[in-house]
């Protein structure tokens, strides 16, 4: 089984062991056993004493807490249990990137004849409504490709996009890849921005762990507004973080032919 080792440093002048707080810092090391640059990585950060470390599967199924661990090598052999694992692990993630990567590819291979209209773009001149947001981390600059939208509350989050004319919306798409990427996501599209029937899409499940773009087939309908509901959450259903922490790009864009 493959592993991805994410480690999270928070400023060291606030943090508590509150891990809800906003990171200053968080990196991705992948390996079968987590050894390596990675385990180098932990006994480094560690020193600083400042952080957590969590170890989740390559997919997305949580699968262990690590939290202050004193050195590399108590990461290590924790770490052991999978090394007979190893052998098979390539294979499972090789196997995990090619399933990712041929959903991706089966959304806009299913349309090989490319469907009539545009993507339109999509950014923060666009928001019409969203449930809230950091001071700091907005849904504007995630639109934009400069930050990650994040926000901590106990609620659907969810944001309105404004196409600023009817389209015909045939397929949106969207991504993100940090600790807390949407994980369940449901499409509306609506002509007015409050009357929104059936969603055109539901489930959506692939836009965690990537830095590239899921399109999505969704059912042709006509509307002026496309409403992104976030049903579920990687690890904390109340915490989002859309984007991407230190490597920022647009995380949202809806395809459409005007009409």
């Amino acid at each position: 089984m493959a592993y991805k080792l994410t480690l999270i440093e928070y400023d060291e002048d606030i943090y508590d062991g509150d891990t809800s707080l906003p990171a200053i810092e968080h990196r991705d090391y992948y390996g079968d056993a987590l050894g390596g640059e990675a385990a180098a990585a932990v006994g480094e950060q560690v020193e600083k004493e400042r952080l957590d470390i969590m170890v989740d599967t390559q997919i997305s199924d949580l699968h262990d807490y690590f939290v202050g661990i004193s050195s590399s090598s108590s990461f290590s052999s924790s770490s052991e249990s999978s090394s007979s694992e190893s052998s098979s692990s390539e294979s499972s993630s090789s196997s995990s990137s090619s399933s990712s990567s041929s959903e991706s590819s089966s959304s806009s291979s299913s349309s090989s004849s490319e469907p009539a209209g545009d993507w339109l773009g999509v950014s923060s001149s666009d928001i019409y409504d969203l449930c809230g947001e950091d001071a700091t981390h907005t849904l504007a600059k995630a639109l934009d490709g400069t930050d990650y939208w994040l926000h901590n509350v106990s609620e659907t989050h969810y944001f309105v996009i404004d196409l600023g004319a009817s389209y015909n919306v045939k397929m949106v798409r969207g991504r993100s890849n940090t600790i807390y990427d949407p994980s369940d996501v449901n499409i509306y599209v609506s002509t007015d921005g409050s009357t929104w029937g059936s969603a055109v899409f539901s489930g959506i499940s692939t836009w965690q762990d990537t830095n590239d773009w899921v399109e999505i087939n969704v059912t042709d309908k006509t509307g002026r507004y496309v409403k992104v509901e976030i049903v579920d959450i990687e690890i904390d259903p109340n915490n989002i973080w859309f984007g991407h922490t230190s490597s920022p790009f647009t995380i949202f864009d809806v395809f459409g032919e005007a009409v």
